[in-house]
């Protein structure tokens, strides 16, 4: 479209001015804060914004913003849906809802519906190198959970000077051992992929998990995240709310409430599947809601 990208990583990026249009991304959870600080660990930068032409056709994905049933009206990243065509659609809707908004652009820039589908929230992230993948049964293992991959699913490659890959292609192009973060929910038959990222691999090997805490036991300090274990020790960096400059395990404990709290793990592999070592853990405010807002 005309467009050139210039991609900062590490920080800072000294090509950057004001009225650039930028993305940001961070592996450092931010505090919550009256002004929060967050610490870039990538960064894109682009010289062109793409212009959509009135009356073309366009689809965009994100999170339910400003939902108004009596106009019939809600945001998507900033962009202003007109959803009177499809009242019984948005009447089923909420704000937070992860949506895929498919219509026409308007003089004034808003998108007026023709279509409107919901996406399954993730529940839960995993980051870990690739364990195996299979495109006849289209699953893929990562830190020993199974995620099946399905028309839904998302795919963002961010590893600079590989071949993006999609779910006609994903076996073939990702390999074992690329590092992946996958994002996805459990259902009775398994878990189900959301979104598969592809980031540079680490330097030093890393995994990590991060959603709703399904377990945990402040008697053996572990904690779980989908099938995913972590075991916390004296040398765990901790994090939580009320933890001021003297965290204790058992104050990170008894910051966790099991099937609400959000909570975060960094560290390395443990001996067994799905186990984690963890480095860093931190419990996340208690008003923090899980929702995997794709990008």
């Amino acid at each position: 479209m005309g467009t050139s990208a210039t991609v900062c990583k590490p920080t800072p990026c000294p090509s950057i001015a004001s009225g650039d249009f930028v993305e940001v991304r961070t592996t450092t959870p931010v505090a919550p804060a009256a002004k929060p600080v967050l610490t870039a660990s990538y960064i894109k930068t682009t010289s062109q914004v793409p212009v959509l032409a009135t009356g073309s056709t366009v689809s965009i994905e994100g999170l339910v913003a400003n939902l108004d049933t009596s106009t019939d009206t809600f945001d998507v990243r900033g962009i202003s849906i007109d959803g009177s065509n499809l009242a019984s659609t948005l009447a089923m809707l909420a704000n937070g809802q992860i949506v895929v908004v498919t219509g026409t652009v308007s003089s004034d820039g808003t998108i007026v519906a023709t279509a409107i589908s919901t996406e399954k929230r993730a529940t839960f992230s995993v980051m870990a190198p690739l364990d195996s993948d299979s495109a006849f049964l289209d699953t893929l293992t990562v830190l020993g959970q199974t995620f099946t991959v399905n028309s839904a699913t998302r795919f963002v490659d961010w590893a600079e000077g590989v071949r993006p890959f999609n779910l006609n292609n994903f076996a073939t192009v990702l390999s074992v051992g690329d590092q992946l973060i996958v994002s996805g929910y459990a259902t009775a038959s398994g878990n189900v992929a959301t979104r598969v990222e592809r980031i540079p691999t680490p330097l030093t090997p890393t995994v990590g998990a991060q959603g709703i805490v399904t377990a945990d036991s402040s008697s053996a300090d572990t904690l779980s995240i989908g099938g995913v274990t972590a075991t916390l020790g004296s040398s765990t960096m901790l994090r939580y709310q009320g933890a001021g400059s003297n965290p204790t395990l058992g104050g990170f404990f008894a910051a966790l409430t099991v099937n609400s709290s959000v909570a975060w793990v960094i560290g390395t592999a443990g001996a067994s599947a799905g186990a984690i070592t963890a480095t860093s853990a931190v419990a996340l405010p208690t008003t923090c809601q899980w929702a995997f807002g794709p990008n």
